[in-house]
């Protein structure tokens, strides 16, 4: 697929769009509470928003696909689970109440105030491991999704010397992520993601009307009857010899949603951000 010059000026338009949103904010950053949760002044539908759109992000995308590539509707049926999971943390407050109890701004200032400094240390250590790994895999996925999906060359000369157009164009996503975190901090973050929300629901909303208007049903049916027997794509119960996304998955993916439930870094700032506990639950 190669963008035509009214693509790339969407995207560059966006794009500056979003800088100036995260230079404009600038002047509200008065404090680490600022950098850190936003002043705590979110309500619930910026950051309901706004963090929905933090964790949509290409490799999720690429992950949504490839379980639906293997499992077919199957993972549909599978995944319906996760509405009511999902409902009852939500209307219990699970988590959420407890951890603004402490005051506590970042993960890592909860350990050490329910554990130790060594505690916070050594978990931070584990994240930083982590980190570095997620940091080789992510953004590595998000490169290769952007150069397949716009049609950029494997390569490009910049001053008489062959550049990597995967390698540059992986450095200009973490700079430009790194560009939003340190200007406006979690200020800025939470207002750019709750725009790319907009644009991002906006977008989707027309895609799926435009599939259901293009493409027919009958094609969608004979493919995921092709499946073979035991691996089916229709019969959830006929996945006897699935592997990958099978029954197991789901199974640790519903536990994982209790035991896992803001333990994840990446949205730290939105799980401090909410005026006050309620709007953290209702944003859920």
């Amino acid at each position: 697929m190669n963008l035509q010059f009214i693509d790339w000026l969407i995207v560059l338009a966006l794009l500056i769009f979003l800088i100036a949103i995260t230079l404009g904010s600038r002047h509200h950053m008065r404090s680490v509470a600022d950098f850190l949760a936003a002043g705590r002044c979110a309500g619930r539908y910026l950051i309901s928003v706004s963090e929905g759109a933090a964790g949509l992000g290409a490799i999720t995308l690429v992950a949504f696909w490839e379980m639906y590539y293997q499992r077919g509707f199957t993972a549909v049926w599978w995944n319906l689970p996760n509405w009511p999971i999902l409902f009852i943390i939500a209307m219990t407050g699970w988590v959420a109440y407890r951890f603004r109890q402490t005051r506590a701004l970042t993960l890592a200032q909860f350990f050490e105030m329910r554990y130790s400094r060594k505690f916070r240390i050594f978990a931070g250590c584990v994240a930083f491991i982590c980190g570095v790994v997620n940091f080789g895999i992510f953004p590595a996925v998000g490169t290769r999704f952007f150069i397949y999906f716009c049609g950029l060359p494997s390569h490009f000369g910049f001053m008489g010397y062959p550049m990597s157009t995967y390698a540059t164009l992986m450095a200009a996503l973490l700079l430009l992520s790194i560009f939003f975190t340190f200007t406006g901090g979690q200020i800025a973050i939470i207002l750019t993601d709750f725009l790319q929300g907009l644009v991002t629901l906006s977008i989707l909303v027309i895609t799926v009307g435009l599939l259901l208007y293009k493409v027919e049903w009958h094609n969608v049916s004979s493919a995921l009857l092709a499946a073979p027997p035991k691996e089916s794509w229709v019969n959830p119960f006929d996945m006897s010899e699935a592997t990958g996304f099978n029954v197991r998955y789901f199974l640790i993916l519903y536990f994982a949603w209790f035991y896992n439930w803001m333990a994840w870094q990446g949205t730290q700032g939105f799980n401090a951000s909410a005026k006050s506990p309620h709007e953290q639950k209702m944003a859920n």
